[in-house]
């Protein structure tokens, strides 16, 4: 699972996104790139969620067995043919953000939802800021130079 492949994170995120009857969640990180064309590599599935909805967002993709345990990590895999693709269930994002904080600065993308990319590019330089003494956060960066050149040209 280390070297998930970019195309079936993207397509674990399209079919996430239309599993019925789960709470509503924004696609944030390298997905969200990812979904607007940008070509940087991404292995997990970042998603922002209400607190409130974590546990049963959790619950309702175990119960419908598309949450598994694969490298000590949660991911979900919707066929058995896919391998699994890491999945990160966030309540807050970078300097505390949480659901409520940015529902309202998000755009349709595909068949889910993005953080705005101006907001997404604000977010990506704060956390670059509050980890560049930190090695991952230094390999991080590295990535994110690419995401700060692809937002500009991204339409909603």
């Amino acid at each position: 699972m280390a070297n998930v492949k970019s195309e079936n994170v993207i397509e674990a995120i399209n079919k996430l996104a239309l599993v019925e009857n789960i709470p509503h969640f924004i696609v944030v990180g390298g997905g969200a790139m990812r979904l607007m064309g940008n070509e940087r590599h991404t292995a997990d599935i970042d998603i922002l969620i209400e607190s409130s909805e974590r546990d049963s967002f959790l619950a309702y993709l175990r119960k419908h067995k598309h949450l598994v345990r694969a490298d000590n990590r949660t991911a979900v895999q919707f066929d058995s043919s896919i391998e699994p693709v890491p999945l990160d269930v966030l309540v807050e994002l970078a300097g505390g953000l949480r659901y409520g904080d940015v529902k309202h600065l998000t755009a349709p993308c595909h068949s889910t939802t993005i953080l705005r990319p101006d907001i997404a590019l604000g977010i990506k330089i704060q956390t670059w800021y509050l980890r560049e003494d930190d090695e991952h956060g230094e390999h991080k960066s590295r990535g994110n130079l690419n995401e700060r050149t692809a937002v500009p040209s991204f339409r909603v």
